[in-house]
């Protein structure tokens, strides 16, 4: 019945900057390989200045507690949907003027011309630029990756460069697009702080 992860711990990373609320449905806990490992269905959200209340984010954080400690803090932020993405959500649009609208989005993402915008999970409506979205920690700082592919489908902020690259590896890399296969999921946020490594799956 507990609240395994409390609102004030993910507002804190800047991922959902507009979110007020959390209203958590299952919640796990229990050992994974040896490891501390807890898993929550939740939603995130956030009233509107118009009409009604929009959702900043459903689905899953994953948390484990690892046998180590991190000296900084780092955030993954995803910015746009990978080609996989793309695809999938093109093809779960059956209206045509909302299929055209993806189209053209993707077809700008994949040229290289354009990665600022994002679809919000698979809804029919283009969401804000990601800089009006994620709003990292004053005392981040942004991290280039030698990994262009990688760079233009995540931000990473952190305040130890040197430990957000030796965390944030090709191995790594791999497993978050397996993360996003597995879970058939649109955005997989992720952040490194003290023990614990915790993925957001949208």
């Amino acid at each position: 019945e507990s609240e395994l992860i409390k609102m004030k711990d993910v507002q804190k990373l800047g991922l959902f900057p507009y979110a007020k609320s959390k209203e958590d449905d299952d919640k796990f806990a229990g050992k994974y390989q040896s490891l501390n490992t807890l898993i929550i269905e939740t939603e995130l959200s956030h009233s509107g200045k118009k009409s009604g209340t929009y959702t900043d984010f459903s689905g899953l954080i994953v948390r484990t507690c690892l046998n180590k400690s991190y000296t900084g803090k780092t955030v993954l932020f995803q910015k746009t949907l990978s080609a996989e993405n793309l695809n999938q959500v093109m093809n779960n649009y059956t209206n045509e003027t909302e299929s055209k609208e993806i189209r053209e989005l993707s077809e700008k993402i994949t040229n290289s011309k354009l990665y600022k915008f994002t679809v919000n999970h698979v809804s029919s409506r283009l969401s804000k630029t990601v800089s009006e979205r994620f709003q990292p920690p004053k005392n981040l700082k942004e991290v280039k990756l030698e990994d262009e592919e990688f760079n233009k489908v995540y931000s990473v902020y952190s305040n130890d460069q040197v430990e957000a690259r030796y965390v944030i590896t090709t191995a790594f890399m791999e497993r978050l697009k397996n993360v996003r296969e597995i879970f058939n999921a649109d955005f997989v946020h992720c952040t490194f702080e003290d023990k614990f490594v915790t993925f957001y799956i949208s």
